[in-house]
Parts: structure tokens; C-alpha cells; sequence
């Protein structure tokens, strides 16, 4: 499986993503939100064509449609959507927006969580983890069966 991790700057928990997912011998690039405009870095995307992009924190969201929707609406594939106890509450605000059915959100605070189920309850799958490696083995169980043509349960098997 190919996947893009997005971030912003380095960070220990693209790291530990980055090493979790090559652990079990998945295809990751990174990809460094701000090294392109917004346009040409969303069309890299999409010309990588991944099986799942991750992004920290939100990063990326606010790239939008000529309709001010978040751009990644459009992808043809998931987005797991990790986020850290470190993000500033106002950008959670882009949540309101209208999503997709092909994102997955997973938070490591319960007070992100709590402010998410509150403000933010059209999220179409928010779960809160003890752990990045608990986040990742529910993402891959989630979409696997759902959204990865190539994947089967011997993918899943690797992380339990």
C-alpha cells in the first residue's frame, strides 16, 4: 500500500507514523505542506495517487475549492486525520465544513474529543485513542474493507 503522510513541520509523531507504517512494510512519502502552493501540492497529491493520505493536525485543510469547500472533499481515496493535543483549538472550526464519508479522525485528547463531539457533529468518524498505534490498526480496519481494492486481512493481521 502507498501512503502520503502530509505535514507541517517535523514533527516526533510524523516519525512515529512514518516508522509504524514502514515497520509493516508500507510505501510512505512525505510531504511537506507549504513546500508547494496549495494548488500544485494538492495536485501532487493526487498525481501520487495513494492508497490513504494521512495528515497531523489538520495540516492541509485549508486548502479549499472555488466553492470554499476543504479541498480534500474531492479525493478519490481516505484521509486519516490524526490529532494531537497540541492543535489550536480555533482550526477545528474547518471541521464545520462539508466533509466526506472517506475521512477518519482520531484524536489522542479527550478534551479535543469532547470539544469535537460538541461543536463539530457532523464528523463521519471521530474516535478517540489511547495510542498512534491503536489510531492506525482501527484506520486499517476501517478502510480496508471499504476504500483499498489491493488490501485484505493479512494487511490488517500485520498490526495486531
Amino acid at each position: 500500500m502507498k501512503i502520503i503522510v502530509l505535514h507541517g513541520k517535523q514533527s516526533s509523531l510524523e516519525k512515529q507514523l512514518h516508522d509504524i507504517f514502514t515497520k509493516h512494510d508500507f510505501q510512505v512519502e512525505n510531504m511537506q505542506y507549504g513546500s508547494l502552493p496549495g494548488f500544485r501540492l494538492y495536485q501532487q497529491i493526487v498525481d501520487a495517487n495513494p492508497d490513504f493520505i494521512v495528515t497531523i493536525d489538520l495540516i492541509g485543510f485549508e486548502m479549499l475549492t472555488d466553492t470554499d469547500d476543504i479541498a480534500f472533499i474531492n479525493l478519490t481515496f481516505p484521509s486519516l486525520n490524526f490529532i494531537t493535543n497540541d492543535i489550536d483549538m480555533k482550526s477545528l472550526a474547518c471541521l464545520n465544513n462539508k466533509l466526506s464519508i472517506a475521512m477518519f479522525f482520531y484524536c489522542e485528547g479527550q478534551a479535543v474529543y469532547d470539544y469535537l463531539m460538541e461543536k463539530c457533529p457532523e464528523i463521519p468518524y471521530l474516535k478517540l485513542v489511547g495510542s498512534w498505534d491503536e489510531a492506525v490498526v482501527d484506520a486499517l480496519i476501517e478502510i480496508t474493507p471499504r476504500h483499498c481494492e489491493e488490501c485484505n486481512d493479512e494487511a490488517i493481521q500485520r498490526f495486531k
